[in-house]
């Protein structure tokens, strides 16, 4: 029956706590303590309680494992001797076996014998064990509302606050704002021209004739659709995925002045375009989008933005306000969700 305690309760301790580190109770030859007992503790391995003291400790330990780990060990003891797991509840030291054989000085006590008897066979077996758990520890996730399959938004979290991957465009656009002088061009709508640049001059360019803010209409496929050599700043955020990078490049490249600066933002990490999918071509890394750059004859400083929170808001689409600026503004290269490119096109 302490057998199938001993399972049940370290069956108990693994469910809520994951591990379960053990310490060896024993005695001196002289303190009248019969042999070691291996007792389940949420304390440091190293520790060694001796002394006519662990009684107390060890009757009281026998008794919690009596009386919370009998059930369990019912339903899952054959399990664990089958496999040999109760042997990892014993973790005893190389001298221990020979330690128990000098207690076990009397052939009567039957009982003890068995236990010596579990030790020797079952070292092995808990080493196994053990070396198996330590290999294969799986933490709880705790999922609560994440768990689902479909989006908290299909609109990047717009709905909810800010998306979260302006934060990072935003902090980019921001930073370069004394760039945005002169006669300064935006896609599809005069949005950071009208919160950071101090422009002489403003086109918006935009494909669609529907759109009521455009002031040019060009596609920027089209190597030329572009005026040459007008704009002193061009702002292009989250567009390059709908295009083809290299004739993009190049027509956004030469419709600059010199001196001209291009601002380029595009996505790392997004859903798929909602409004128009059949045109959401691509995503581009910090080396990738470096890389188009560095084909197209462009020398640009390329940076990623974002990290494992940002991440997973980009996908659940959640937004700016369903965390905090603080958890957002630490950048880890590993995770970006958006990639911003500065380009000056120098004198010549």
């Amino acid at each position: 029956m302490l057998c199938r305690a001993v399972c049940g309760f370290l069956l108990l301790l693994k469910i809520l706590y994951g591990r379960v580190l053990f310490v060896l109770l024993g005695g001196t030859p002289g303190d009248g303590l019969i042999g070691p007992i291996a007792a389940p503790a949420l304390i440091a391995p190293d520790l060694m309680i001796t002394g006519r003291g662990v009684w107390l400790l060890s009757a009281w330990m026998c008794a919690l494992l009596l009386a919370l780990g009998y059930p369990i060990g019912i339903l899952s003891g054959r399990t664990f001797f089958r496999h040999g797991s109760v042997a990892s509840g014993l973790v005893l030291g190389d001298s221990c076996p020979q330690r128990v054989g000098r207690r076990l000085s009397s052939p009567a006590d039957e009982g003890w014998q068995m236990l010596y008897e579990q030790v020797r066979l079952g070292k092995k077996a808990a080493r196994r064990t053990v070396e198996w758990g330590q290999r294969h520890v799986v933490r709880p996730v705790w999922w609560g509302n994440l768990r689902r399959r479909e989006p908290f938004s299909d609109w990047y979290g717009s709905e909810r606050g800010r998306p979260v991957d302006r934060l990072y465009i935003d902090g980019f656009i921001e930073r370069h704002r004394a760039d945005l002088i002169g006669h300064v061009m935006e896609i599809k709508n005069p949005h950071y021209v009208d919160l950071y640049a101090r422009a002489e001059k403003v086109t918006v360019v935009d494909i669609d004739r529907a759109n009521p803010n455009a002031t040019l209409y060009a596609d920027l496929d089209e190597v030329g659709s572009l005026p040459a050599g007008v704009f002193d700043a061009a702002i292009v955020t989250n567009t390059l995925q709908y295009l083809e990078p290299q004739p993009a490049l190049a027509n956004l490249w030469q419709s600059l002045a010199p001196g001209g600066v291009l601002l380029l933002a595009a996505p790392t990490l997004a859903r798929v375009d909602a409004e128009i999918p059949d045109i959401d071509y691509l995503r581009f890394t910090p080396r990738g989008l470096r890389r188009e750059f560095v084909k197209a004859g462009i020398p640009a400083v390329v940076e990623g933005y974002g990290n494992i929170l940002a991440s997973l808001c980009t996908l659940y689409g959640l937004s700016i306000q369903d965390v905090s600026v603080k958890e957002l503004d630490r950048v880890d290269p590993r995770f970006p969700i958006t990639v911003c490119a500065r380009a000056v096109k120098t004198a010549s």
